[in-house]
């Protein structure tokens, strides 16, 4: 799958400073890319009550996706798991 990164999803990655959640966060967005669809993608889950909205798990962060077409994910946001519910989907 082909991803688009929003102007966000790069302001929250400039404020991590721990290069370990960097590299699984780089880990994670290449398992993304290399997957076919949604349904393939065992990471990609789910925000129950969106009908668009997806999350990705990366160690304590979350990766928050938006998923209108099943070829290309927008990755709007990259928080810490227990900010990511207030924050994301807007």
């Amino acid at each position: 799958m082909k991803l688009i990164f929003l102007d966000c999803f790069y302001k929250d990655i400039k404020k991590i400073k721990d290069q370990t959640i960097k590299k699984r966060l780089k880990n994670a967005l290449i398992n993304l890319e290399e997957t076919t669809g949604v349904t393939e993608s065992k990471a990609l889950l789910k925000i129950k009550g969106h009908p668009y909205a997806y999350r990705v798990k990366v160690g304590n962060y979350r990766i928050g996706c938006y998923l209108k077409s099943n070829t290309q994910p927008i990755a709007a946001s990259f928080i810490k798991r227990n900010d990511i519910y207030k924050v994301f989907p807007k």
